[in-house]
């Protein structure tokens, strides 16, 4: 029983470990694309890889009690798989929530680029330019 414990903990943190220092990595290039300065982009991706870590590591131990009245090695096998399941779905879960919401900030920031290389202001009435409406008749 303690072995399948110790198992599950060990197994579950190395594939979070492994994918947040993964994501870290290869992250700040997405980020780039996002974000101005490069202090930025060091900044969010060390903040999203703590919230990613305290996330994952808490919902590792708060499943690592679950299934532990299993009698049978076939039922302790059966509740370490449905657990590494478990965790490996809630790291995809977390990779694709991420990378939508980098690329809807990406796209923002795209908008507003073309919006300003276009000549117009961003919130500006007619037509963009900063001009104050004209007066009525």
């Amino acid at each position: 029983m303690a072995t399948a414990y110790v198992f599950y903990i060990a197994a579950s943190l190395g594939m979070v470990l492994w994918v947040g220092h993964t994501l870290y990595r290869n992250g700040a290039v997405f980020l780039r694309d996002v974000f101005d300065g490069e202090e930025r982009v060091n900044a969010v991706n060390r903040l999203l890889l703590v919230g990613f870590y305290l996330i994952n590591v808490g919902f590792v131990l708060l499943t690592s009690s679950l299934g532990t009245g299993a009698a049978t090695l076939a039922d302790q096998y059966q509740n370490l798989s449905i657990k590494l399941g478990a965790v490996a779905l809630l790291l995809g879960v977390m990779h694709v929530a991420n990378l939508s919401a980098l690329n809807r900030a990406r796209h923002r920031r795209l908008m507003e680029s073309r919006r300003l290389a276009a000549g117009r202001l961003p919130g500006a009435p007619y037509g963009g330019h900063p001009v104050a409406a004209p007066a009525p008749y």
